[in-house]
């Protein structure tokens, strides 16, 4: 008999044995994260959990979650059956021995049962709608301990270290009646069932469809999950995807592209198709980036493609997220797909996409973006605010000279004025003062060759400075050594010295002309040098030398 080269190809009874020993030991997270790895567990492991002893009693599922920072999100990768069994027995544990009250889930279902609604529900009819709240209540996003714990928990909250993240704190700040139709017509929405979600909206009127406690509503329900038929009729019934409200129109545009749910986009972009104002905007927008972080091009078409309002926007917004997630093929994609103007300006912002893609650089990735803005005409030079640093500057703040060759390549200049004594004579680079001040001979040699001016300008104290050899540099012997470097590309001994002393530079503090200089730490040096440079700076900004 041939061996089975595969775990799946194993005969079902030896798979069931393998898996009722595995259940033995360990936790039911463990067992359902087997089931996605191997799918021809599911049948089997569903059957085992449901009727392990640590299920029944919720020890073992509720110490899962109580030790989780995301309860809510490991709560649904549960089956959405699992999630429902387990509520369904919660509901009919006996308390311990009478001290302990009944659990929260059974103190919630007989107020629904309190409901004037409920009530006129024939008594035929009540169990069944009892069983579609709590599948209703299986579809939330939340922490199963809340549900599972006793009245008693906040006594006790600190000692037992329960996260109840203000569940029962705030129990009494939400409508049950909101809460009853919101998980009625999201168990019909998971269901498709179209009769019953008619009758629940033509019921709760003007109630608001969300339920905080359960981080569920039916729009973002929908939103996941819900076909065209299900959107229709909620837009029939006047709940669009743009519903103003704290919860209930939160992201949904977002929510649909995330779950890549075409159904619901082509619903909801033909209905908003004429929609220019700022709510649907900024729904887009967040629509526009969550498929460039999904990699989801077809629906950057769908939202193009049925929307007649700013598109120039949205992609721009699109090209930023892109370069935030270093993404070449999203932003090559949005280059090519519509004619963005290098020029434009969206209100609010204050960082382009050079200076983002500046600040997100790296070798690898880095490189191939910034050169795919710049060969489509973005400006190596603009700032957005017009006081902040130029790019070419940032960049050697960075310390990469990979980056600042590229950028001077594309005619990156640095003409900021914020050091300029002499306006009349014009600017000269920020970025050479930079060099020069920070003794990068590397970058020295790069500004030069790439033909950056030499000249830059200080204030009057900078002028003649003591190295501590007690030679005087002043800022034309610089400046003839920058010059000389660039006119001759050679290395002379006047731009070592330069390089020298200004490397030493952040060490020593500021000393009148041959004069000795005291020895002190390199902390205190540099604590002094920044308060010469921040007296210099006072001065210029009062037009004063």
């Amino acid at each position: 008999m041939a061996q089975p080269k595969r775990l799946t190809e194993l005969p079902e009874k030896i798979l069931d044995m393998i898996l009722w020993e595995v259940s033995k030991m360990s936790s039911i997270y463990s067992m359902m994260w087997l089931r996605e790895v191997c799918r021809v567990f599911k049948n089997h492991a569903n059957r085992i959990i449901a009727n392990r002893a640590d299920f029944e009693s919720h020890n073992g599922l509720m110490y899962e979650f109580r030790a989780s920072d995301k309860p809510g999100k490991r709560w649904l990768r549960f089956p959405h059956e699992i999630r429902l069994q387990y509520l369904k027995r919660l509901r009919y544990m006996e308390p311990a021995a009478g001290a302990q009250p009944r659990c929260y889930l059974y103190l919630w279902l007989s107020e629904m049962q309190q409901l004037d609604a409920f009530k006129s529900i024939s008594h035929g009819e009540q169990p069944r709608v009892v069983d579609q709240l709590m599948a209703g209540a299986a579809l939330g996003e939340f922490n199963p301990w809340n549900l599972a714990a006793t009245q008693n928990v906040d006594i006790h909250r600190h000692r037992r270290k329960v996260p109840v993240d203000g569940w029962h704190d705030t129990w009494a700040q939400e409508s049950t009646e909101s809460m009853y139709y919101s998980l009625l017509l999201c168990r019909a929405i998971h269901d498709r069932d179209l009769a019953d979600m008619e009758k629940w909206l033509k019921e709760c009127g003007t109630t608001p469809l969300f339920t905080v406690r359960f981080n569920l509503g039916p729009l973002k329900l929908a939103a996941g999950s819900g076909n065209k038929d299900v959107i229709k009729m909620l837009l029939r019934f006047n709940y669009p995807p743009t519903l103003n409200g704290p919860y209930e129109g939160t992201h949904l545009l977002a929510t649909a592209v995330e779950d890549s749910n075409r159904e619901a986009m082509e619903v909801w972009m033909g209905h908003i198709k004429g929609e220019t104002d700022e709510g649907v905007l900024a729904e887009l927008t967040l629509a526009v980036r969550a498929a460039v972080m999904g990699k989801n091009t077809s629906m950057i078409d769908l939202i193009l493609d049925n929307w007649n309002g700013d598109r120039q926007l949205l992609m721009y917004q699109g090209l930023l997220r892109a370069i935030f997630l270093q993404d070449l093929s999203a932003v090559e994609f949005i280059l090519n797909k519509t004619t963005l103007d290098p020029s434009f300006r969206p209100r609010g912002l204050t960082e382009g996409p050079i200076a983002k893609a500046i600040r997100k650089w790296t070798p690898k990735a880095g490189t191939p973006i910034l050169k795919a803005l710049l060969e489509r005409g973005y400006d190596p030079t603009t700032t957005y605010n017009g006081n902040e640093d130029a790019p070419l500057l940032v960049a050697a703040k960075k310390g990469d000279h990979e980056l600042i060759s590229l950028l001077l390549d594309y005619g990156a200049r640095d003409d900021s004025h914020r050091w300029s004594i002499l306006p009349t004579k014009g600017t000269h680079p920020t970025i050479m003062r930079y060099a020069v001040l920070h003794g990068d001979g590397k970058l020295l040699r790069i500004l030069l060759r790439k033909g950056v001016d030499p000249r830059f300008e200080v204030g009057r104290r900078m002028y003649k400075i003591v190295v501590p050899t007690k030679r005087t540099l002043s800022l034309g012997d610089i400046w003839k050594a920058l010059q000389w470097e660039k006119d001759h590309g050679t290395e002379g001994t006047d731009l070592e010295q330069v390089v020298d002393y200004s490397a030493r530079l952040l060490h020593q503090p500021l000393q009148a002309p041959h004069t000795d200089v005291p020895e002190m730490s390199r902390e205190e040096a540099i604590k002094r040098w920044r308060e010469q440079m921040q007296r210099v700076e006072r001065r210029l900004s009062h037009g004063g030398e």
